[in-house]
């Protein structure tokens, strides 16, 4: 991604708990919206890039929502010791302040270092003292105090787990028109080794402070970039940390060319930008790094395949796509896919010791192959009893069950993608098996019960649920009866079936002018192999895509009945699930290629 001119890049933090609900969200995302539209107006009038990250980060210290300044986090004394720092790049000149107790706006602090100090960094009382001496507003420690933070102080002092995690540093990073860059960033945890500006790139983490300046982050992100691209750079110095150290870390940088990148290995990061060429746009970002190398036991030119930090079942795997989802790419490339999908269920299987695996997938860049533990291997069904519906995407898919839609909305819906489809009346009701077959999917396949058809090929039908949790909900099923578990057909059987999946999800798409669809293979409500197809309808009610970040899903330790894409709490032991990949890299190596299942 690139930008024109000018523009600026800031975040509000990252944290691997961090949940809210979708208003707050939504007013964090305004909040950081105004501040980025008001360093847009001063960078067109010729503001200095160092000028506008002060100002954008004191703002975001004035906010107490975020972990700087005015609602930073307590230490250990219940008292607030805070940190900033600023660089320009245009003249290599740089002030950091650290233990600051009084200064009001520690970046203000910061910067009064970089123009008037002897020294690049003051320390406790001297900080406060430097402020105060040259006229910056002074506070009571109180001031920094919110309830948010005093209960996170008291909950953490009884040794219980915070209702949230802390939100990790302020930061921003912009160019300017007269070629200059500047990076600034406030917290009241570490800074240091976490920002870095010079006259080719400018940029800021976020994070454990610790871990960051012992890995030099920024400084290898700097020497990188200088042989690849700058998203390749951030993104490799992440990976490369986490691989020492685990613990949460995301950058947002910009380089002299306009290239920007925003990395990010931990579950939440707040980030905001607006340029000369684009509007304010605030979003909450999920990790863009959703598996570590040291969890990975799998890699082709379309799959990164391991095991995710965020489990809601012990030993659940990710295929992190090399493309946009898996709807956007050939037929060719999407059955190669599916697959190498199919390949790798058998392997989670006979790893993990389980009779079949379920299959997960919100339409975006990750599919989730989740292992059904504590089932027997013969089939008995397992439904849920919770139901869900949603007009808009909630910030996850789930295969739960909806309440009964009404005949006349399917009978719309039924209408809209009929036009795409090209299906007509009367439909092919031939079903592939024997007459006497009451399974309520050999019925429909027959035209026994009412039902809304959307599309049917020689060997496949589809059509919508009436207890859909979504508009457009439909199930694809073929026309003979085969085991409901999808991932263990025969591979005619599955190729066949995948290769209408894929036929289906482009029908689905455009009668709800969507971009993505999601899919569940799972197979325990009804004994019959069917796949289910979810259009995913974006937000857009205030003019852009809004995605609801959500706190973790519950872990389970056996199947529920249900699948979710929504992804669960942070692994209490990330050694294990290191552990778990160097096996099944090993298992790997010793078949020499991918054993489907039934091969």
């Amino acid at each position: 991604m690139s930008i024109s001119k000018y523009g600026i890049i800031i975040h509000a933090g990252t944290s691997e708990s961090w949940t809210t609900n979708y208003a707050h969200q939504q007013t964090i995302e305004d909040i950081l919206n105004r501040i980025v539209e008001k360093a847009k107006s001063q960078l067109a009038a010729g503001a200095r890039a160092v000028d506008v990250v002060q100002d954008a980060v004191a703002a975001m210290e004035a906010c107490e929502f975020f972990n700087a300044g005015k609602g930073a986090a307590l230490n250990e004394d219940k008292e607030h010791e805070l940190e900033a720092a600023i660089v320009d790049g245009a003249s290599r000149k740089n002030g950091a302040v650290a233990c600051v107790r009084a200064a009001k706006h520690p970046i203000h602090a910061a910067r009064a270092v970089l123009d008037g100090a002897r020294q690049i960094f003051l320390v406790g009382p001297a900080a406060d003292h430097f402020a105060s001496q040259t006229g910056l507003e002074m506070v009571p420690n109180a001031y920094f105090t919110t309830e948010t933070r005093k209960s996170h102080w008291e909950t953490r002092s009884a040794k219980c787990s915070p209702i949230s995690q802390d939100l990790e540093t302020v930061g921003a990073v912009a160019p300017d028109v007269h070629g200059g860059l500047a990076a600034a960033g406030s917290t009241g945890g570490m800074t240091g080794a976490g920002i870095f500006a010079d006259e080719e790139v400018a940029l800021v983490c976020s994070g454990v402070g610790e871990d960051i300046q012992s890995f030099s982050v920024a400084a290898k992100v700097a020497a990188l970039k200088q042989t690849i691209p700058l998203d390749h750079a951030t993104r490799q110095v992440i990976l490369r940390k986490v691989e020492r150290t685990p613990t949460a870390c995301a950058i947002i940088a910009i380089d002299s060319s306009g290239q920007i990148s925003v990395q990010s290995s931990g579950r939440a990061f707040l980030v905001a930008s607006c340029t000369s060429s684009s509007s304010a746009a605030a979003s909450v970002i999920g990790t863009t790094l959703p598996l570590f190398s040291q969890h990975t036991f799998y890699r082709d030119p379309l799959l990164t395949v391991g095991f995710t930090r965020y489990p809601t079942t012990p030993g659940q795997v990710v295929a992190a796509l090399s493309e946009v989802d898996l709807f956007s790419m050939s037929g060719e490339r999407f059955l190669k896919a599916m697959s190498t999908l199919r390949g790798l269920s058998s392997l989670v299987n006979a790893g993990l010791k389980t009779h079949r695996s379920a299959l997960s997938y919100d339409g975006g860049r990750v599919v989730s192959l989740v292992p059904l533990h504590v089932l027997s291997k013969e089939w008995s069904p397992i439904a849920h009893e919770d139901l869900e519906y949603h007009e808009t995407f909630p910030g996850y898919l789930t295969s739960k069950n909806g309440p009964k839609i009404p005949d006349s909305s399917l009978n719309e819906i039924q209408s809209r993608i009929d036009r795409i489809s090209g299906i007509k009346e009367p439909f092919d009701y031939r079903f592939d098996g024997m007459p006497s077959d009451q399974n309520i999917f050999a019925r429909i396949v027959r035209g026994d019960l009412p039902q809304w058809r959307v599309w049917e090929d020689n060997s496949h039908i589809a059509f919508l649920t009436p207890y859909g949790n979504t508009p457009g909900y439909t199930v694809l099923v073929p026309r003979r009866h085969l085991g409901s578990d999808i991932l263990g057909l025969e591979e005619q059987e599955y190729s066949g079936i995948t290769k209408a999946a894929f036929t289906v999800a482009q029908h689905l798409k455009n009668p709800f002018d969507v971009e993505h669809c999601g899919m569940f293979f799972e197979g325990y409500e009804i004994d019959y192999a069917h796949i289910k197809l979810i259009p995913v309808h974006q937000d857009y009610s205030n003019g852009k895509v809004s995605v609801p970040i959500l706190g973790p899903a519950i872990f389970h330790e056996n199947y529920e009945g249900y699948l979710t894409t929504q992804f669960g709490p942070l692994a209490s032991d990330l050694d294990a699930l290191s552990l778990n990949a160097a096996n099944f890299r090993e298992l790997l190596a010793k078949q020499g290629q991918i054993v489907a299942p039934k091969t």
